[in-house]
């Protein structure tokens, strides 16, 4: 008698794909409608992928793992203007900087994320929150986001001169 067999971690995906495929087929043929806005998904599925191939190689994943979490909120971000309107973009353009802050501190491991990716991944989150409310307050505000930068930039130097130091 065969073992029952165990849902691999490609399985979810897999059967997601099948059904999202299956629906798009149907709207190209008239049987239902609006599924196309939901394109988005197909890259929610994508990042979902890669986060479950990453999750699987253990710390040689962490990229898979940073690629496929910029995946599945960009892909929400996508999701959400196709449901109300893609003008919005003009204000939520500063949210690209702060999925890829998220990303990287996701694909960080162990003691790095306590040094260069933490502080990238931080400055890069405030930088979107800064160009956020700077653009959508007040636009004379946006030399703020130089400041930021050039604040991140001296806590990247100090940790990397305290990480030589320790080095040596």
């Amino acid at each position: 008698m065969a073992a029952p067999r165990r849902i691999g971690q490609y399985d979810v995906v897999a059967v997601l794909a099948m059904l999202v495929g299956t629906l798009l087929l149907a709207e190209n043929f008239g049987l239902i409608g609006h599924v196309g806005q939901g394109w988005p998904l197909t890259v929610t599925l994508a990042g979902a992928a890669l986060v479950v191939a990453g999750a699987s190689r253990g710390r040689y994943g962490q990229g898979f793992i940073g690629t496929g979490v910029y995946l599945v909120l960009t892909s929400f971000l996508f999701l959400y203007l196709n449901l109300t309107s893609w003008s919005r973009m003009a204000d939520l353009w500063p949210l690209f900087i702060g999925f890829l802050g998220v990303a990287i501190f996701v694909s960080g491991e162990g003691h790095r994320r306590r040094g260069t990716l933490l502080v990238l991944s931080v400055a890069l989150v405030l930088l979107s929150v800064t160009f956020f409310l700077v653009f959508s307050v007040e636009a004379r505000l946006w030399p703020i986001s130089l400041l930021l930068f050039g604040i991140s930039l001296l806590f990247l130097g100090r940790d990397r001169h305290g990480q030589a130091d320790r080095d040596h």
